[in-house]
């Protein structure tokens, strides 16, 4: 147990807080928000003290008027007066309570209410982790902020009744109108004194509360690791969905392959399968691969009849240039427009299925250009023969 505990090293990651949080296990203390009422209810209680004496003097006044002359449409006017005077009197000083209470719980992670805190549980009712807490650090921090508080509150009070007792008894004769009034004003003294102190009290209590929540949700490097691989998901699960979404997304391109208008080639490294309809904007590639992709994209062209154009130059561009499902950029429509062209000449020769050379003016000759060599391409070394084991195209097309 001692040795879990002073593995937990690791800060606690967003989702260990929200749980915790979801939970009611945050840092909150009652107190902040009971002394920032009382503190309200001490500075605007003299106003209010005041007033509601002016609304009681003239109800008085008004209804004394009434006895001697009862005045039944009078009564009501009476009424909502007083209740009006009332209102304007009480309401400033209720809402300014209330607002600061919820104030104090906002102040300390919001207004959260976690069903989970009123589930029942036995294990509450086991009184060994209550005795154990007693001796705690966290008992000692309670039984500190009780004696704290006991202490100074009695001085507190203390000091203003001596001060009061001895104004009172050193200077003679006082009516009782203005002991009350003393009393009355020294009872808001002790009150204010008592607050603001207890709201010191109460924001060291969410201090330390909030250092022990910290620490109870510090995590062990394992716990992180764990937590990480539930979050992201088993590397061995991620990569075979991987698999069969590449292995779907080939089936996809292989099905586009057969309802081609023509596949570029290289002749046998790379291969392109346009798409062309016309009166439909320009051509776009439905499918695109190097090495043994190149072999099955030829292969399925030639079991639908699709024409075969043989084009380096023009076909390394196109699987530069271009991904699937991307319409050809206007630097090749030309040299597309002439393949289209050919291939539809040739389908109405009857003569369209098979390989054909390419009616496109290939002016480097045998050499290829710096930008289209298979280096450049990312393709050197590619095999004919076998399928590679890749995450995408030669190239960087997803599929």
């Amino acid at each position: 147990m001692a040795e879990d505990k002073h593995s937990k090293t690791e800060k606690p990651t967003p989702k260990r807080r929200k749980e915790a949080k979801d939970e009611g296990n945050v840092a909150k203390t009652p107190d902040l928000s009971a002394w920032l009422t009382v503190l309200a209810f001490v500075a605007l209680g003299p106003y209010t003290v005041g007033s509601l004496r002016d609304v009681f003097t003239g109800l008085f006044r008004d209804g004394e008027s009434l006895m001697r002359r009862p005045d039944v449409l009078q009564l009501e006017p009476v009424l909502l007066s007083a209740m009006w005077g009332f209102a304007k009197t009480v309401g400033p000083i209720a809402f300014a309570c209330m607002f600061l209470g919820v104030m104090g719980h906002v102040v300390q992670g919001g207004l959260s209410v976690s069903s989970k805190r009123f589930k029942p549980k036995w294990k509450k009712l086991n009184p060994g982790p209550g005795l154990k807490n007693m001796f705690a650090m966290q008992g000692m921090w309670t039984l500190a902020k009780t004696l704290i508080k006991f202490v100074v509150f009695g001085t507190v009070a203390y000091m203003v009744m001596t001060g009061v007792v001895t104004s009172i008894t050193g200077t003679g004769a006082w009516s009782l109108s203005s002991v009350a009034s003393v009393g009355a004003d020294s009872a808001m003294t002790i009150l204010r004194m008592i607050a603001v102190t207890g709201l010191v009290i109460a924001a060291a209590d969410w201090i330390v509360e909030k250092r022990r929540i910290e620490k109870s949700l510090m995590m062990t490097k394992d716990e992180i690791k764990r937590e990480s691989k539930m979050q992201e998901g088993d590397p061995h699960l991620k990569g075979a969905i991987k698999a069969k979404q590449r292995e779907m997304g080939r089936r996809r391109m292989m099905a586009a392959v057969g309802e081609s208008t023509v596949v570029m080639a290289n002749p046998t490294h790379v291969a392109v399968a346009l798409s062309y309809e016309t009166g439909g904007g320009a051509p776009k590639v439905v499918a695109k691969g190097a090495g043994h992709l190149a072999v099955r994209i030829r292969e399925e062209a030639q079991a639908h009849d699709v024409p075969i154009v043989r084009d380096p130059i023009t076909t390394r561009m196109l699987y530069k240039l271009c991904e699937v499902d991307q319409v050809i950029p206007p630097d090749l429509y030309d040299a597309i427009a002439q393949v289209i062209a050919f291939v539809f000449y040739l389908d109405e020769m009857g003569r369209a299925s098979g390989e054909h050379d390419s009616p496109v003016e290939n002016p480097y000759g045998e050499d290829l250009p710096d930008d289209l060599t298979d280096d450049a391409l990312g393709i050197r070394g590619l095999s004919v023969e076998t399928e590679p084991d890749a995450g995408a195209c030669p190239g960087g097309s997803q599929i």
